[in-house]
This record gives C-alpha cells, sequence and structure tokens, in this order.
C-alpha cells in the first residue's frame, strides 16, 4: 500500500459599495437615491484528501471540503426608519469518494461520486424583491449529488480512447424573474431541480506516421424533474434544461509534411437546443468547419512557428449563444467567417 495525503484551506474576502438610483428606461438614471449599503464578503474553505494505491491495480480516493460564505450588509440610508441591514451566511460540507481498477497496462476502469454546494452570488443576493436595499432572503444554495463511471486506455500505441458516463442530480436551480412593481429590475430564486445524465467520449488516433485524428463527443439528457417558476405560467417539469444541445462533436485531423509543416482541418457541430424552460423557442443546430496551417523554424539562438488559421470558413450563419431572460430571450449570432495569423518564438 501507497498513500498520498493532503490538507488545505484558503480565506478570501471582499467590499463592496452599492448605491442605486432609480431606472428610467432607455438607459436613463433618475437622480433619487434609493438605497445606499455597504456589503462585507468573507470565505473560509478547508479540506482533506487522500489516495491510496493497492498494489499495482488498484486505487482509491476521497475527500471532504468544507465551505463558509458570510454576507454582511449595511444599510446606511435607512430610507424612511426602515434599516435593511443584515447577514446571510452559508455553510456546507461536500465529499468525494473514487475508485479505479486496472486490470492491464493498456486498460484502467473508474468510478467516482461526489456532491457540489452552490451559493447565491453576490448579485443574485443583493437584487432583493422585498425592498429598494438589503438582502434577498428568499434565495437557498443551490446543491448536486452525482457519479461517473468509465474506462480508458489504448490499443497498440496507436488508438487512445477515454468514455465516461455520468449521472447528477440538482436542487434549488436558480433562475431569474421580473415582478410588476418594479418591471425593469431581476431579480433570482430558486426555482426547481433536475436530473442530468450522459456520456461524454474522446480518442486520438495514429494510423501512420505524421497522421493525427482526434474527436470527442458528448451526449447529454438534461431535464427538469420539478420545477415552481416565478416567470414562466405552467408546470415544466420533465422540460429540457435551456442551453443544452443533446449531441456535441469536435473533431480534427491533422497532416505533418515535409517535416515542418503542419496542416489541420476540423468541425465543431452541435444539435439543437431549448432558449428557455417552455421548449418552445429553440435554435437549430450547426455544424462549422475550421483549418489551420503552421510552419516551425530553428536557427542557432531561437525557433518559433508561423500559422495561420480560419473558423467557420463556409460562413455558416448560426446563433451562437441564447439565454433566457424575463424581460426576452436573449440571441447571440456568431461570427461567419474567422482568419487568424500570428508568429510565435522562443528564445
Amino acid at each position: 500500500m501507497r498513500g498520498h495525503f493532503s490538507a488545505g484551506f484558503d480565506l478570501d474576502g471582499q467590499y463592496i459599495s452599492d448605491w442605486r438610483y432609480p431606472n428610467l428606461g432607455n438607459a436613463v438614471e433618475g437622480t433619487t437615491l434609493l438605497s445606499d449599503q455597504a456589503i462585507h464578503q468573507n470565505r473560509e474553505g478547508g479540506y482533506l484528501s487522500g489516495r491510496v494505491n493497492f498494489g499495482e491495480k488498484w486505487t482509491a480516493l476521497a475527500g471532504v471540503r468544507f465551505d463558509r460564505i458570510g454576507n454582511t450588509l449595511d444599510d446606511h440610508l435607512k430610507a424612511n426608519g426602515l434599516d435593511l441591514s443584515g447577514s446571510r451566511d452559508f455553510t456546507h460540507a461536500t465529499g468525494r469518494v473514487g475508485l479505479t481498477y486496472a486490470p492491464a497496462k493498456q486498460v484502467s476502469l473508474y468510478a467516482s461520486w461526489g456532491q457540489g454546494f452552490l451559493p447565491p452570488a453576490t448579485e443574485e443576493l443583493y437584487a432583493n424583491p422585498d425592498a429598494l436595499g438589503g438582502f434577498n432572503r428568499r434565495l437557498v444554495p443551490a446543491t448536486s449529488q452525482g457519479a461517473e463511471g468509465g474506462v480508458r486506455g489504448f490499443v497498440g500505441n496507436r488508438f487512445f480512447y477515454d468514455t465516461a458516463f455520468f449521472h447528477l442530480s440538482t436542487a434549488n436551480d436558480f433562475e431569474r424573474y421580473r415582478i410588476a412593481s418594479r418591471p425593469l429590475e431581476t431579480f433570482y430564486g430558486n426555482a426547481g431541480n433536475s436530473s442530468r445524465y450522459g456520456l461524454e467520449s474522446s480518442f486520438r488516433w495514429l494510423p501512420v506516421s505524421r497522421v493525427t485524428f482526434t474527436g470527442a463527443y458528448t451526449y447529454s439528457h438534461f431535464t427538469y424533474t420539478e420545477y415552481t417558476s416565478n416567470t414562466y405560467p405552467g408546470d415544466l417539469t420533465g422540460h429540457w434544461l435551456p442551453n443544452s444541445p443533446m449531441h456535441q462533436f469536435s473533431g480534427d485531423a491533422t497532416f505533418e509534411f515535409l517535416r515542418t509543416y503542419f496542416f489541420g482541418l476540423g468541425i465543431d457541430a452541435v444539435s439543437k437546443a431549448y432558449v428557455d424552460p417552455t421548449n418552445r423557442p429553440y435554435i437549430d443546430g450547426y455544424g462549422l468547419l475550421n483549418s489551420r496551417i503552421s510552419k516551425t523554424f530553428q536557427t542557432r539562438s531561437a525557433s518559433g512557428t508561423i500559422f495561420a488559421m480560419g473558423r467557420n470558413l463556409t460562413g455558416k450563419r448560426y446563433i451562437a449563444f441564447t439565454e433566457p431572460d424575463p424581460d426576452g430571450n436573449s440571441y447571440q449570432p456568431g461570427a461567419t467567417r474567422e482568419v487568424f495569423g500570428g508568429i510565435q518564438f522562443r528564445f
């Protein structure tokens, strides 16, 4: 048996001064001071982790972590005699365990289980729907737990692979919403729970000298197991999570010629994805063709690379990013064609 153990801690903090004036719309700010507050934040975290090898084939790992995130707000304005000062502290312990088994030099099996903890972010916490200032006291941290198992290895020093199945359950996922009395502000709440499972795989193949093929594929099945929304009407349980395409693939081929020249050709492809939890608006899937060429050089005192690369060479029109928003969903188009070039020196 051989073991490796480690322990550590981290401390950090920040101070935020916040003044707010009314949003009159059309990027115009009013002059009435609505809130004047100071926010002190600090975090203390500590962890213990260990890895033990049982002979040459078995490896076990385990870890535990504890976090405390403290938020204190001082209300300097105290509008109408109401003091909104207060604090919100979030503490949580998480753990992880895993096991690896290598029956042969060329293959390894692995499995692990772990937990996650996501406290409200600063913006989410001080966007208070109940008052002009102070902390949102409705929010609770989001948590998760999940497991994965897979196999990785190689065949004949020419083919390398890694495939894993995963499942993740989340609770108290966050969402954004608005209220009628303050329609130009965005607030945050815990809306639901989800189940996420799928497959991740990658490979690297060297069929002959100076030729390399690589690829990666992800299958994602992400749905809500419970969803109580402040924004969307109806029961959204069973709906797909937004911005989560079911299929994603990336492939690349690299060719070396004349010893110092390299040419690469690649593709990035995703299937359609829903824009918000109603699963009505969606964006179509797309595929992008990319390429690159480079030349390496060597002198007595330096070496370097000259390169040129292009992305989306066919000029495909596509939506690169979407975002559900209570004020209207956001759609961000991707660049139709991009070309880059450069030179690197190493002395």
